[in-house]
């Protein structure tokens, strides 16, 4: 053999002794994050990051989800790929206030705060790596639960419910996110798919921005009194009832009754088109109550998906009516029902 071969075979030697070196010290380096990922969560105390302390909500369902794929860093470096996770994952928190849910909750701060750090040029975070991916992954597996199962309700206390959360679900449908980065199919994947969700979610939608619009405010509405005309045109068109486009000026004594029949018909009054005393009282009510409703339904449409039983009668107290709940199907029934 030439001195070439020789050389050529020491060199091939060298890189298999290297990259067998650089496997069992990432093995050795992953399996230490993970002791210490575990040892954090067993400790169940917030996590201090730079004077930022963070609580995990979610410790169990982060425990569960290392065991079944194991502990990687795929939030807290600034490769491509990892700054592409951590990109998504904050697009997927900035959803929360659309289906009803508190982005706060999901420590959108600290991974707004973070992502903005590891992109500058002297930033090293390799000594809080293992608390980094910890939040990370507990704000992705928190929203993910939350969004399929709603929020704990603490007053459902009956104990013949059956409940049947499947974790294993929420932990796979992270392993799916990293892999195919699409967050709009994970939700659509997990959220309730029957109609009334989904008007609802229209309703928060259309509230918030409502009251977002420029000179917005909430003047208090009188019963028959000409002068709260305005005002009450004002709420009707953040109920969507009236076109924004309309001055109040130039919105007719028919349209202005029209809209009062549609509100008296949603909040279940008499149809009398006329401002009085029931009809001025709802109208008073504040928008950001009613956006508060609406999250607080949206949470109990979610909840349901923590039933075992798929067919269910849903009984609305407040409007008393009935409904049928069938596999993401939702059908009224002609009756009433007497609740209390």
């Amino acid at each position: 053999m030439t001195k070439r071969g020789y050389t050529a075979i020491a060199i091939a030697l060298v890189l298999i002794t290297a990259a067998i070196i650089l496997a069992v010290f990432s093995k050795r380096l992953f399996s230490d994050n993970k002791g210490k990922a575990l040892t954090i969560l067993e400790s169940n105390q917030k996590i201090v990051i730079n004077g930022i302390a963070e609580t995990v909500n979610n410790g169990k369902l982060i425990e569960k989800y290392y065991e079944l794929f194991g502990y990687t860093s795929v939030w807290s470096n600034s490769s491509s790929e990892n700054k592409k996770n951590r990109t998504l994952l904050i697009s997927l928190i900035g959803c929360s206030d659309l289906l009803g849910l508190d982005s706060k909750e999901y420590h959108r701060n600290y991974l707004l705060l973070y992502d903005s750090l590891v992109q500058l040029k002297n930033f090293d975070g390799s000594e809080s790596e293992t608390e980094n991916e910890l939040i990370f992954t507990d704000a992705a597996l928190s929203f993910l639960y939350d969004a399929a199962y709603g929020k704990t309700i603490k007053q459902f206390s009956y104990e013949g419910v059956k409940y049947h959360i499947d974790t294993i679900r929420i932990i796979n449908l992270l392993n799916r996110y990293l892999s195919d980065k699409s967050p709009q199919s994970i939700l659509d994947s997990i959220e309730p798919h029957n109609a009334q969700y989904f008007k609802l979610k229209q309703k928060l939608n259309l509230l918030n921005a409502s009251i977002n619009q420029p000179g917005f405010s909430e003047a208090k509405i009188i019963a028959d009194d000409a002068g709260s005309r305005v005002a009450a045109i004002n709420k009707l068109k953040a109920y969507d009832l009236l076109s924004q486009q309309l001055n109040a000026d130039s919105v007719s004594s028919i349209e202005f009754k029209s809209a009062l029949i549609s509100f008296q018909k949603m909040i279940s009054a008499d149809s009398t088109g006329v401002l009085d005393a029931p009809t001025s009282e709802e109208l008073n009510v504040a928008i950001s109550k009613r956006i508060s409703e609406i999250k607080e339904s949206l949470n109990y449409w979610r909840w349901t998906n923590r039933l075992q039983e798929k067919e269910f009668i849903l009984v609305n107290t407040s409007s008393a009516r009935l409904r049928v709940i069938s596999f993401d199907s939702l059908r009224d029934l002609s009756m009433k029902v007497i609740v209390g």
